[in-house]
């Protein structure tokens, strides 16, 4: 694990967010065609010429992915780890990370804001459910971020079975620029989560969340799972997976306890113990 400062929004952020300009902008960004037809790009022939600036940019280390000829953006930006550099240290009693990732950690209590991808929630926004989000107060939650150089591809971290699943549209409310400490939110992503059953664990949650452009969410119609087996893969725009726990269920590392979630993140691998199922 590497503790790391959070890095400043880039100035275009900050001008599309935070301006009246600025989400004039996104609104048409925003609308169902351009992102249509962006994802297209993406996903078509022609957009594979993009590919070698963005590793050149980013300084993307290509030796850990299996060599292929990508037939598209996409299919590069979701490319595959090779075996030898894949990470397990999943045990009887480890919780591992499901991805790799910037990781924030919230304990759910009654004041507790997530900042994701440019928008912040409550529990009860980020689920859109009351009922839900009650069911995990007094728990944690994880969020991994993950920047346009980690790896594309997230896992259960548990042995389990799906109970229900549900998709929520990404949405701009207005114009109008709102601070991200101010009520109510303004933009929310596309996310989906999916309340699951594990044997360690009983019911808990896993969430991916996209962006409102282009970013897509590919999840694997499975019922049932084991750990670290793939869950699905996040297309160019896509880049957070969250976990909720409820109380009493998981113990942290103590390294992960004592971080500055409003200024730093720590840096973990897809298969890295994170912390340990408490014994029932």
């Amino acid at each position: 694990m590497e503790i790391k400062k959070i890095e400043k929004d880039s100035a275009t952020l900050n001008l599309l967010y935070t301006t009246y300009l600025g989400r004039l902008v996104l609104k048409i960004l925003t609308l169902p065609l351009i992102s249509w037809l962006a994802g297209l790009f993406m996903e078509s022939p022609l957009s594979v010429v993009l590919i070698r600036n963005f590793i050149a940019k980013h300084r993307i280390d290509m030796k850990p992915y299996v060599d292929k000829n990508y037939r598209s953006f996409n299919d590069f930006f979701t490319r595959e780890l090779k075996d030898e550099y894949r990470l397990n240290q999943y045990d009887q009693k480890a919780l591992v990370a499901p991805c790799d990732g910037l990781l924030s950690v919230y304990k759910l209590d009654d004041k507790a804001l997530f900042k994701i991808k440019n928008s912040c929630y409550s529990l009860e926004e980020m689920l859109a459910d009351k009922e839900m989000a009650a069911r995990f107060k007094g728990g944690y939650c994880l969020v991994f971020r993950l920047c346009v150089n980690h790896y594309h591809r997230y896992a259960y971290n548990e042995a389990g079975h799906l109970i229900t699943k549900r998709k929520i549209k990404g949405i701009l409310h207005t114009v109008r620029p709102i601070a991200c400490h101010n009520q109510p939110i303004y933009h929310q992503n596309t996310r989906e989560y999916m309340l699951l059953e594990s044997n360690r664990l009983g019911s808990y949650i896993q969430m991916e969340v996209g962006a409102m452009l282009v970013g897509k969410i590919v999840n694997y119609p499975l019922e049932s799972f084991e750990p670290l087996q793939q869950k699905g893969l996040f297309c160019f725009g896509g880049s957070t997976v969250v976990l909720i726990y409820p109380p009493d269920v998981i113990v942290l590392n103590d390294e992960l306890l004592t971080v500055d979630y409003d200024s730093y993140e720590v840096e973990v691998r897809m298969g890295e113990k994170i912390g340990e199922v408490r014994d029932k």
